[in-house]
């Protein structure tokens, strides 16, 4: 799954992320939010309560100068409980004119890791 689009200056672009309702990120053990800058600046900000992360009220941010900005999210306590299992806001905020585009890598639990390999 990839988002590709293109922001202006000051203008910022909501994303939101349901892993329970996509059978390709269930059980979740880590989830790697990439904001690749193919052209200009942009910056990724990421919330698990407000539907419009911003500057003032996010959970995780990546403000990098630099092409490629990245949010990394662990399953919490090492229980191997799908703690990613819930909805996931995202907004892109454009520092300069900036075409992107957003992909996405994950980990899958332990314990699904081990129903894959018992179905093979």
């Amino acid at each position: 799954m990839e988002y590709e689009d293109t922001i202006n200056h000051g203008e910022s672009i909501r994303y939101e992320l349901n892993p329970f309702a996509n059978p390709d990120m269930a059980y979740l053990k880590k989830l790697k939010i990439i904001l690749n800058s193919l052209q200009g600046d942009a910056d990724l900000f990421v919330s698990f309560t407000n539907p419009n992360p911003n500057t003032d009220d996010f959970d995780f941010a990546s403000r990098r100068t630099t092409q490629i900005d990245q949010v990394v999210i662990e399953e919490e306590g090492g229980l191997d409980m799908n703690s990613l299992n819930r909805t996931i806001f995202f907004n892109v905020i454009g520092i300069r004119r900036t075409q992107y585009v957003i992909s996405f890598e994950y980990e899958y639990l332990h314990s699904f890791d081990e129903k894959l390999q018992e179905a093979v």
